[in-house]
């Protein structure tokens, strides 16, 4: 999960350039932070999760933090 929602951070350190702000949340991307409300227009940009992995076993981590660098 953190390297589908900050993929974009390992790459800008592998690069050494300059992380964006630890709140950052890319737009493009398919989560949403806790507590944040998007106002979409149209459908979903993505499925509802149709495995137990993707709907509840990564929880069992903690939720991903929008300043997590996926294997870094």
């Amino acid at each position: 999960m953190a390297y589908v929602l900050n993929n974009r951070r390992r790459h800008l350190r592998k690069l050494g350039r300059l992380q964006p702000e630890p709140t950052w949340v890319d737009p493009f991307g398919s989560g949403e932070p806790v507590g944040h409300v998007f106002r979409a227009t149209g459908p979903p940009p993505c499925a509802e999760p149709r495995t137990w992995l993707a709907s509840t076993g990564w929880k069992r981590y903690g939720l991903v933090r929008t300043d997590e660098v996926p294997g870094g």
